[in-house]
C-alpha cells in the first residue's frame, strides 16, 4: 500500500516510509514519490491508486435567475458606450434569504474604458442576510472574455458575467462560476430562466448617480 502525505515534513519525518508515495503539492497536484537504490523520483501523479474518481462540476442550488434581471442589466451596459466613449459598468445580483428573491445592487462605482472600481460593494445589501450571488459587468464593443484583470479580482467565491461586443442586437456573454482563481464556465440557461439576448428592459434611472466617469 503507497502512502499518502499532505505536507513535505511529514514525508520527511516518516520513521517507515514505502517504496512509492504521493505527495500533495501547493499546485493542486499530487505527485508521485518513488525512491529506491536508482535514486528518488518525482513527478505529476496520472493517476493515484486507492481514491475516488472526482469530477469538476457545479450544483446550483438556489432558484433560476429571471432573464428579465440579465436583460436590465443588457439595457444599462448600453447606456455606457456609444461610437465616441465607452465604459465599463458593472452590477450585482444578490439573493434576499428572507424574502426568497433576487434583488438587484448597483454600487457606487468609478468607471473607466477597461475598469470598474466598486469600493463599497455590499454595503446597502449585506450578507448573511443578502448571498452575494453574481456579479455582472461590461465589456462594452469588446469581445466577452474574462480579461488577467477580471482573473485577478474574480477570487471570491461566487457567479460571474461578462457582456461584450454590445454593437450587435445580441450581445456575447460569458458566465463562469469560481473560487480562488479557478473557474467553471457554465451555460446561461442552467442559472438564468430562458435568457433573451435580443431584448432590454429600463433600468432604474438612480444608477446613473452612482456611476462616476473616469476620463
Amino acid at each position: 500500500m503507497p502512502g499518502f502525505f499532505w505536507r513535505l515534513r511529514e514525508f520527511f519525518n516518516a520513521e517507515k516510509r514505502q517504496p512509492n508515495n504521493y505527495i500533495a503539492g501547493d499546485d493542486g497536484r499530487i505527485y508521485c514519490v518513488r525512491d529506491s537504490k536508482l535514486g528518488r523520483l518525482v513527478l505529476k501523479a496520472n493517476r493515484v491508486p486507492m481514491v475516488d474518481t472526482v469530477k469538476e462540476g457545479f450544483e446550483f442550488a438556489l432558484p433560476k435567475i429571471p432573464s428579465e434581471m440579465l436583460k436590465v442589466a443588457i439595457s444599462f451596459f448600453r447606456a455606457y458606450w456609444n461610437d465616441a466613449h465607452q465604459y465599463e459598468a458593472m452590477v450585482r445580483i444578490v439573493y434576499d434569504t428572507v424574502e426568497e428573491k433576487y434583488l438587484f445592487d448597483c454600487p457606487e462605482q468609478y468607471v473607466t474604458w477597461d475598469h470598474v472600481h466598486a469600493p463599497t460593494v455590499g454595503k446597502d445589501f449585506p450578507e448573511p442576510r443578502y448571498l452575494d450571488v453574481m456579479h455582472i459587468h461590461s465589456h462594452h464593443v469588446l469581445p466577452a472574455g474574462f480579461s488577467l484583470v477580471d482573473d485577478a479580482n474574480e477570487r471570491k467565491y461566487r457567479l460571474y458575467v461578462v457582456v461584450g461586443n454590445m454593437r450587435a442586437k445580441e450581445p456575447d456573454v460569458n458566465l463562469r462560476v469560481g473560487h480562488g482563481g479557478a473557474y467553471l464556465q457554465l451555460p446561461l440557461s442552467y442559472i438564468f430562466e430562458t435568457p433573451d439576448l435580443t431584448a432590454t428592459l429600463p433600468y432604474p434611472t438612480e444608477w446613473d448617480q452612482r456611476v462616476k466617469l473616469v476620463k
